[in-house]
């Protein structure tokens, strides 16, 4: 992910992005989220359209986002289109190996790179193939967490369903999170703009990454 975050304009480098930041975490979500009801918050309420999966993909690779994205997209993708997406966006920098993903609903807003106002934001609900599975991704993540920076320590729980961090670096806000529920993980990475994932933390009452500011 270094490369998609220096052509963000977010950091510099990993070392960097994770130095200093903050965490937190919450326990047991029950049952909360679904592909179809985070579907349907990103088409009712961030009033996202449905994008072409494989334009999104090179609207990725080549950081490349017209005026469709400062709207919100949204794309429903299947087991190989879940990796296509999660590879595009260059998500295994911050997050485990998606490999045992079955499907996935993302939604997508930002500007345009060149922009001194850039902000970015990435929700992911992914839906693995049991719940073993996402748990395995969700405990693997907080390894790559911890392994970044001494700053970060989650303690080895089986319970932990809730993480997120925060950072202020190079002029910018960044956040990420996770969200566990059953056999699904929401990932989210936000730059600047939280009104996404302060509207998504409250349609399904988790707590949001912004709170750590």
């Amino acid at each position: 992910m270094k490369r998609k975050l220096i052509a963000l304009g977010l950091v510099g480098s990993m070392a960097l992005a994770l130095c200093g930041c903050t965490y937190s975490f919450n326990f047991n979500l029950g049952g909360r989220f679904t592909e179809k009801k985070v579907l349907k918050f990103f088409q009712d309420t961030l009033d996202a359209e449905e994008f072409d999966i494989d334009d999104l993909v090179e609207a990725c690779e080549e950081n490349d986002y017209d005026d469709d994205f400062e709207d919100g997209v949204y794309v429903q993708t299947d087991k190989s289109g879940t990796k296509d997406i999660y590879n595009a966006m260059e998500l295994d920098q911050f997050y485990a190996s998606i490999k045992s993903a079955e499907s996935s609903v993302s939604f997508f807003r930002t500007n345009d790179i060149s922009k001194s106002d850039r902000y970015a934001t990435i929700i992911m609900d992914v839906k693995f193939k049991d719940k073993e599975a996402a748990e395995d991704f969700f405990d693997d993540s907080l390894e790559i967490w911890n392994d970044l920076s001494d700053d970060i320590d989650f303690d080895d729980d089986e319970e932990l369903n809730e993480a997120y961090i925060y950072l202020d670096s190079v002029g910018y806000d960044f956040y990420a999170a996770m969200y566990r529920d059953q056999d699904q993980v929401v990932l989210a990475v936000i730059v600047n703009d939280t009104d996404d994932i302060d509207d998504f933390c409250d349609e399904f009452d988790v707590n949001s990454p912004s709170d750590l500011k």
